[in-house]
């Protein structure tokens, strides 16, 4: 009997934790799978040291949480508004999975000292396809599901949500 684990993975070894740029990485070129090369690189996490980026010229902006956040945001945003609806499940299931697999990055424990749920623009219809734009279809009642299971990996379930009074 197989063992298959929460995300369908068979027989599947822990996965390694991201950070929010190499959720992206993922994510980008779905519904192909990630290059060997990202998925290696992946795993090499001292090449996105602060340190090792600002001794290389880079600038510190590339570096704001809240920027790093917002573009990985807005990179989700674009491409499932663009996925099919026989893809959807698929897509539903790579994106907990490398949401979660970020659940540690230092970039979410800016958002949750701000006390801001960085995912809440996901659930906005703009957001989202036609067909998952609410819970009354199967793909609306998946995306949501999954939504909520990453908000609470990531400790922000009940944080404010953008467009919130405050």
């Amino acid at each position: 009997m197989p063992v298959i684990d929460e995300f369908g993975r068979i027989a599947a070894t822990i996965l390694p934790r991201l950070d929010i740029e190499e959720v992206w990485s993922q994510l980008a070129n779905f519904p192909m799978p990630p290059d060997e090369e990202e998925l290696l690189a992946d795993g090499n996490t001292e090449s996105t040291d602060d340190t090792a980026q600002q001794g290389s010229g880079a600038s510190l902006m590339a570096n704001y949480p809240v920027r790093q956040m917002m573009q990985l945001v807005e990179n989700i945003a674009a491409k499932q508004t663009s996925v099919s609806t026989a893809d959807w499940a698929t897509w539903c299931t790579r994106l907990e999975q490398c949401l979660i697999q970020a659940a540690g990055s230092n970039v979410l424990e800016e958002f949750r000292k701000l006390n801001l749920n960085p995912l809440s623009p996901l659930w906005y219809c703009p957001f989202r396809p036609a067909f998952a734009i609410n819970t009354e279809t199967a793909e609306g009642l998946q995306y949501e599901s999954v939504l909520k299971r990453v908000e609470v990996a990531w400790n922000v379930a009940g944080l404010s949500r953008f467009g919130d009074q405050l």
